[in-house]
C-alpha cells in the first residue's frame, strides 16, 4: 500500500506544470454541417488530446446547442452566439484556404441551363439544421423563386453521402460545401449551376481553462492541422471541408 501511494505522488510529480490533478473536460461537438462520427472516431480523438495535455474525458455531439451548454471547449462551425464566459481559442480552417459558401450540382450530362430549371427535382441536402448544407441553398432557390416541397428532398447528413447519391443518379442535384464541391466535381463530370455567398467559418471556443490547460489544448488542436494521415483520420468527425485550426488574427 505505502508503495503504491508512494507511485501515485512520483506520477503526479512527473506531470508537466499547470496539469497535475487536472479536472477532465467536455468538447461539445455541433454536428449540423456534417462529419463522420462514430463511438470509435469521438473515443480515438479523446485519446489524443488527453495524450497533448488536454484532459477531455466526454465528447457530446449534436446538431443543435442544448440550452444548459456548459462544455469547457465547443467546436462551433460558423457564426454562433455565445452566453458569456466563453471566448475563441482557435479559428477554423477551410480545406485549401478557400471561402466557405454552398454549391448546387447537377451531373454534367443533364445540361441544366440554370438554378430555376431544378424546379420540382429531386435534390440532396445535408440537414434541415445546416448552413452551407441547405439553408444557404434554400435562400437561393427561393430568390429565382424555386421551392422544393417536403416529398423531394432527401437529406443525407454528410456530405459524401450526398455526392453518392447524386453519381449514383437517386437525385437530380445535390448542395455541397464549396470546398468540396470544387474538390469532387472536376473528377466526376459534374456541373455547377449555382454558389452561395461565403460565411465565416467559425471557431473552436473555450470556457474556464486555465492559462496551461489553454496553451496545452491551443497545441493539440493546431497539430492537427498538419496534414498527416492520422491528423485526417482524427478530423473525419467534423465537416469534410474542415482542414484544420489555426490562431485567431
Amino acid at each position: 500500500m505505502k508503495h503504491a501511494v508512494l507511485c501515485l505522488f512520483l506520477c503526479l510529480g512527473s506531470l508537466p506544470a499547470g496539469l497535475q490533478a487536472a479536472e477532465p473536460l467536455t468538447l461539445f461537438v455541433s454536428s449540423a454541417e456534417g462529419g463522420a462520427i462514430s463511438g470509435r472516431r469521438l473515443h480515438n480523438l479523446s485519446r489524443y488530446l488527453n495524450q497533448q495535455g488536454c484532459p477531455v474525458s466526454d465528447i457530446k455531439t449534436a446538431a443543435a446547442f442544448p440550452d444548459d451548454l456548459n462544455a469547457q471547449l465547443v467546436f462551433a462551425p460558423l457564426e454562433h452566439e455565445f452566453s458569456s464566459g466563453y471566448q475563441p481559442l482557435l479559428n477554423l480552417q477551410v480545406l485549401n484556404g478557400a471561402e466557405l459558401s454552398a454549391s448546387v450540382l447537377v451531373r454534367g450530362s443533364t445540361a441544366v441551363p440554370d438554378l430555376k430549371a431544378l424546379s420540382g427535382v429531386r435534390i440532396a441536402f445535408l440537414s434541415p439544421e445546416s448552413v452551407t448544407g441547405y439553408l444557404l441553398a434554400r435562400d437561393l432557390f427561393t430568390s429565382v423563386g424555386v421551392e422544393h416541397k417536403a416529398d423531394r428532398i432527401t437529406y443525407t447528413r454528410t456530405s459524401v453521402g450526398a455526392m453518392s447519391l447524386l453519381l449514383h443518379k437517386d437525385v437530380f442535384a445535390a448542395v455541397i460545401a464549396t470546398p468540396l464541391a470544387d474538390k469532387w466535381r472536376r473528377d466526376n463530370d459534374l456541373q455547377l449551376v449555382g454558389v452561395t455567398e461565403a460565411v465565416n467559418p467559425g471557431a473552436l471556443w473555450s470556457k474556464n481553462l486555465s492559462p496551461a490547460l489553454q496553451a496545452s489544448c491551443r497545441t493539440a488542436f493546431l497539430e492537427l492541422s498538419d496534414g498527416s494521415r492520422s491528423s485526417k483520420k482524427l478530423l473525419k468527425i467534423f465537416p469534410g471541408w474542415l482542414q484544420g485550426f489555426t490562431e485567431p488574427q
